[in-house]
């Protein structure tokens, strides 16, 4: 059910299954699903641009590159 788009608490509640360690311990991860899985990683990770999307915070223009002075100014 899970494969098909189900919730997992609707599943559940289907399966009658009461707690979640129960429920994964039947759900049970094949070769297929790790391959499905690289495939969607690697689509995801080609959709990133290739230039850093991190961003300082605070910094607000300011140096915030910590030296080993640790005070921030360089």
């Amino acid at each position: 059910m899970i494969r098909a788009g189900v919730p997992q608490t609707v599943a559940m509640s289907i399966s009658g299954h009461r707690t979640v360690s129960m429920f994964n311990r039947y759900n049970i991860t094949s070769n297929d699903d790790k391959r499905e899985a690289l495939i969607r990683m690697e689509a995801h990770l080609a959709a990133i641009p290739a230039e850093g999307n991190v961003k300082a915070i605070g910094g607000h223009g300011q140096n915030t590159d910590i030296s080993a002075t640790g005070n921030g100014k360089g």
